[in-house]
């Protein structure tokens, strides 16, 4: 199997799903050839623009728009990431993705009942004693409370979980600690409604899909 995915070896996984963080255009940069390994960001702050999905970056960029894109692949062609580009946070939903995906997940979820799972990679400068959670955190609760769990934390936020799946083990979403995107398992009619959405940007992968951290570094 092209990547690790624990906990969907014990669900009913029909369909896999790759979705991709927002990114949104600086409207405070207009050359978009500027790198932000050649800018100072901690003296400026981003002015929030459009939204601009991961499929018109590829055209863009003449890169193949497949399974295994990533936003990495920007980075290996240019040297770098252009600083006109707000990226998502590795290893997390935004907090706007988290909310419209969990929008869609509730309908397909026992009586909004679910898992949360923090990597213990999350949970650095979060929690008061890393060693006590060096098998990671595990909430129980509802799908409703994703967005309280996002928040809280000692600095920045736990952000959205490693794992997140339902009583019924029906669905099951996962974000890796390096990655700018999601993969979610489901049954085909979960599938359709992902894929149909106009603001959730998914791709249909399959268990050979290399979506690992070694495939975006190669």
């Amino acid at each position: 199997m092209g990547f690790k995915f624990r906990i969907f070896c014990l669900i009913r996984i029909v369909i896999i799903l790759k979705y991709y963080t927002q990114i949104y255009r600086d409207l405070s940069i207009q050359d978009e050839w500027l790198l932000y390994s050649e800018f100072d960001s901690d003296t400026f702050e981003p002015v929030i623009g459009e939204r601009i999905y991961h499929r018109e970056l590829a055209k863009k960029y003449g890169l193949t728009y497949s399974k295994e894109y990533s936003s990495a692949e920007i980075a290996r062609k240019l040297g770098g990431y252009p600083r006109y580009l707000i990226l998502g946070e590795e290893g997390s939903l935004d907090e706007k993705s988290c909310y419209e995906l969990t929008s869609v997940l509730m309908p397909f979820t026992d009586q909004g009942q679910c898992h949360f799972y923090y990597d213990i990679l999350k949970l650095v400068n979060e929690v008061p004693d890393l060693q006590d959670y060096k098998d990671g955190l595990l909430y129980n609760g509802l799908l409703s409370n994703v967005l309280k769990v996002y928040n809280s934390g000692n600095r920045a936020g736990l952000g959205s979980p490693t794992y997140l799946w339902d009583n019924e083990r029906s669905w099951c979403l996962y974000t890796d600690y390096d990655s700018d995107f999601s993969i979610l398992g489901g049954n085909e009619k979960l599938a359709m409604k992902l894929l149909n959405n106009p603001t959730l940007e998914c791709i249909q992968i399959d268990l050979n899909t290399r979506v690992d951290v070694e495939e975006a570094q190669e």
